[in-house]
């Protein structure tokens, strides 16, 4: 069964949803359910800023690429990374608190290592100086 197309306002109402008076467990449980459409309704929306976060990243970016370690900060599915592979880098690790899309970044096979964190509830689970890059898009 194919899944129904959401029109533009069923996304916008969707996502705005997320954010009434929300705990942030409240939200990680909201893109736990949205993960299986994430993909689908950003593409509605045009959503443009996982791949301007990676071009931007890539632009500015004067180390080898191959072996540079990418740090995802509120990865999600992937976007991010995905993109930046297009664009040489090889090497990412990438952290979400919502473990329904870090499985769908896993099957995207382009991490190295994918954590579960709640980000402003616990400090980064990383030392300092870990990584080559860090990038962030869309929290």
């Amino acid at each position: 069964m194919a899944k129904a197309v959401r029109s533009f306002s069923d996304v916008k109402d969707v996502i705005l949803s997320c954010h009434k008076d929300a705990t942030p467990e409240d939200k990680m449980g909201f893109y736990d359910k949205w993960a299986d459409n994430y993909e689908q309704d950003v593409a509605i929306l045009d959503y443009r800023a996982p791949g301007l976060a990676a071009d931007a990243l890539a632009a500015g970016f004067q180390g080898d690429r191959e072996n540079a370690v990418v740090l995802d900060v509120a990865c999600g599915t992937g976007l991010v990374a995905s993109r930046l592979q297009t664009l040489g880098f090889r090497r990412f690790v990438g952290v979400d608190g919502s473990a329904a899309m870090l499985r769908l970044a896993r099957n995207r096979g382009l991490y190295q290592e994918l954590l579960q964190c709640m980000l402003g509830s616990a400090p980064l689970p990383f030392s300092a100086e870990t990584y080559d890059v860090v990038v962030l898009s869309g929290l």
